[in-house]
């Protein structure tokens, strides 16, 4: 009998470390699948917000384009002569595409893997970037097409219009600008266009002058850029490059993950021979 009971109670304990075994796996498979997972996220986001940083720049220097001619339209006019007056009119009608790559970032929301990050903080920050931040600056985008969409169709309906440039302009420069000039309606469709030019300027100015670590677009990149290079730098200077070392940098960029600042401090070793010394953190 107690053979029997002693054969159960190993047979019980088998199973039960069997059991357990399997649960270790499955969790160590879990986490790694996960750590794959974020650096999928986080690539995926480091080149929706690179090609965002190239394509806003440029939309916002022909936003201050449009500031500036509309700002001589307004308040200079009558000094302007035909030819400058004839370009800005089709200047004036064209707006800044400022719709940032969110596909990427809609993506991993909707499939959960954007909440694979392990930081927190930098998760919080990229969340407000796109759900606050870029949605403000959208609609003040399709405000400012809306604007020139309006002003479009009253040069339609009151004056003899021409093909531009890029648009078109008064058909008869000199025969029209007079009344141009003293064209109240007009006059207010380049105001109303004119602040929601200066106001998108504003919004962005806001997203811009924000510090490494504050929600904005460059400061993300800044930031992780800045936090990568310094890993790889310690990384591959540091004599005894180890857990320990990798957990003194997790606390210094305040970064969530121990794990991975070291498999990055890894590849950067293999990646990268140099001297090594020995120096404090």
């Amino acid at each position: 009998m107690k053979n029997i009971l002693a054969r159960g109670g190993i047979e019980f304990l088998a199973v039960i470390m069997g059991i357990s075994g399997s649960l270790w796996l499955d969790d160590n498979n879990t986490y790694k699948n996960d750590r794959k997972l974020e650096h999928e996220a986080y690539s995926r986001l480091y080149s929706a917000l690179s090609e965002d940083v190239k394509l806003m720049d440029d939309a916002l220097l022909e936003n201050e384009r449009g500031i500036y001619i509309l700002d001589k339209m307004i308040n200079s006019m009558n000094s302007l002569s035909n030819d400058t007056l004839a370009l800005y009119i089709d200047q004036s009608q064209k707006y800044a595409n400022m719709s940032p790559h969110i596909s990427d970032y809609e993506t991993l929301k909707n499939t959960g893997r954007l909440y694979k990050i392990t930081d927190i903080d930098l998760l919080q920050r990229i969340v407000d970037l796109y759900d606050n931040r870029y949605s403000v600056i959208d609609h003040w985008s399709i405000e400012d097409k809306r604007a020139i969409f309006m002003q479009d169709e009253f040069f339609i309906n009151n004056y003899a219009m021409a093909p531009s440039n890029e648009w078109t302009t008064l058909k008869n420069i000199k025969k029209d600008r007079q009344k141009l000039a003293n064209d109240d309606t007009y006059r207010n469709y380049l105001i109303f266009i004119f602040k929601i030019k200066t106001t998108l300027k504003t919004e962005w100015n806001q997203m811009e002058k924000h510090k490494i670590r504050k929600t904005d677009r460059k400061g993300f990149i800044l930031a992780l850029e800045k936090d990568l290079e310094f890993i790889r730098g310690v990384a591959t200077n540091h004599k005894n490059w180890n857990e320990e070392t990798a957990r003194s940098v997790t606390k210094l960029i305040g970064w969530g993950s121990v794990e991975r600042v070291f498999k990055i401090g890894n590849k950067a070793r293999s990646l990268k021979k140099s001297q090594a010394r020995e120096w404090e953190i």
